[in-house]
């Protein structure tokens, strides 16, 4: 029947939904070149083709302190990888079979997530969950590129429900990527290249 082919051709085709936005629009190309760029950074801990950092050499466990913000999540949200969970449960990732996950040994570390299909994911990022968009991600607190939120939140810390830039760690800017040189058409530049990345 239709729905049995359409679950075998889903199984053995595993692959990410296709990406709306073209890899020809100029502000991909443009946002490419500030990803990739030194002055950014971004590059550095998502290098293509993953889009992260599976070779952390002086780091077996692939954990970072917490770079941008202090909070700890307490220990019933301890991090367990998709990777990993899929090597649980016998699914096999093709693009990435040798990666099995990791769990995290130690409170408040986290790796260098991949931003591969980024487009489709619900809007919660960092380590923490506190970004709410990836502009909050990237931008630094204050910069010209944060703007109000589409649909009114109530969040305390979000004050005319306004986005907050996220890039920072105890008031000093530009701890996830340099982006507070960043005019608003650079930023919004490098936003749509995040978003896509397959």
């Amino acid at each position: 029947d239709f729905q049995r082919f359409i679950g075998l051709y889903q199984r053995d085709e595993t692959r990410l939904l296709p990406n709306p936005i073209s890899q020809d629009d100029l502000m991909v190309v443009i946002g490419k070149k500030l990803f990739n760029s030194p002055t950014v950074g971004c590059a550095g801990c998502h290098p293509s083709p993953s889009f992260t950092d599976k070779k952390n050499v002086y780091n077996q466990n692939r954990a970072f302190p917490p770079v941008v913000s202090p909070t700890f999540r307490d220990n019933i949200h301890t991090l367990v990888s998709a990777d990993r969970l899929d090597s649980l449960t016998g699914f096999v990732r093709v693009w990435d079979a040798d990666d099995k996950g990791r769990i995290e040994e130690f409170e408040g570390s986290f790796v260098s997530p991949a931003l591969r299909g980024l487009w489709a994911r619900p809007p919660v990022f960092l380590h923490h969950g506190r970004a709410v968009s990836l502009r909050e991600v990237l931008a630094t607190p204050g910069h010209m590129a944060l703007h109000p939120y589409a649909v009114p939140r109530q969040d305390i810390d979000r004050p005319g429900s306004m986005e907050v830039g996220l890039n920072e760690l105890n008031g000093v800017p530009d701890t996830h990527g340099v982006t507070s040189h960043l005019s608003v058409w650079e930023m919004e530049c490098l936003l749509r290249f995040v978003e896509s990345i397959e």
